[in-house]
């Protein structure tokens, strides 16, 4: 029978021994766990999925609906050159995406490619914005169909819905002369400078269907600042404007609008 010493000998051991794996693993969870993240490749913490969902700003792929294209169409400027413009609409109410590829291509009657455009856009929650391809070129042969793609995977964030800052006012049309004209001022009305403001304007007939496009860039309006934008066409539209819209499409230091 061991004695009293060596029992409390024992003890003392063990105790210590228990509370030095304690220490150690404390140490080592300390040392070496990581906080779930939106950046590890894993799904965890709120996530929905991997690294998307929950308190990540990036959307997973099923909770975000895919852009709609309302409509497309195409506009001879003069023989062999035309601008396109597409109607894109953004149906989510609280995600945007920073970059959304996209790809137009003008065909002839027997399916052959006459032209193609590509590039990027940012678009914003519930924005529903025109994308123009100016001067696409087809030579002699005449385009009988126009198509519009969404070329990349959409990477959908969360965001917000931002109030405009550049307004539009004077605006006139003038059709003399076999050279239609359409003359606006851009106003900002923020608290800061914009740069590389697109200005896109898209004219309709009695019908509501679109007859002509252009686009324009004003470099900068200063804060409470004003810039007159010109849209000019070397021939008359094939039916009579009965309205037009002009859409300001820029960036502002909290994003695209």
């Amino acid at each position: 029978m061991a004695s009293w010493g060596t029992r409390r000998r024992n003890i003392i051991v063990t105790i210590f021994l228990i509370t030095l794996f304690i220490v150690l693993s404390v140490t080592a969870y300390l040392f070496l766990y990581e906080a779930p993240n939106c950046f590890d490749n894993k799904q965890n913490g709120t996530e929905v999925g991997i690294d998307c969902g929950g308190s990540c700003d990036l959307l997973c792929s099923n909770q975000a609906l895919s852009p709609l294209t309302k409509w497309t169409r195409y506009f001879e400027v003069i023989p062999g050159l035309y601008n396109a413009v597409t109607y894109l609409e953004n149906q989510n109410t609280n995600a945007g995406t920073k970059n959304l590829e996209y790809k137009f291509t003008i065909y002839d009657r027997d399916n052959t490619i006459l032209s193609e455009r590509v590039g990027s856009i940012e678009l914003r929650p519930k924005e529903i914005i025109p994308i123009v391809a100016n001067e696409l070129r087809t030579g002699q042969l005449k385009p009988t169909r126009i198509s519009f793609e969404i070329t990349n995977d959409v990477v959908w964030e969360k965001d917000n819905i931002r109030d405009a800052v550049i307004s539009i006012k004077d605006e006139r049309l003038t059709q003399s002369d076999n050279s239609p004209r359409v003359s606006a001022v851009l106003e900002n009305i923020g608290f800061e400078r914009i740069e590389d403001i697109k200005t896109v304007i898209i004219l309709y007939n009695s019908e509501g269907n679109a007859i002509g496009v252009s686009s324009t860039v004003t470099p900068i309006i200063n804060a409470g600042g004003e810039a007159n934008v010109l849209f000019t066409w070397p021939q008359n539209f094939v039916g009579t404007v009965s309205r037009f819209e002009i859409i300001p499409l820029y960036e502002t230091s909290e994003g695209a609008l």
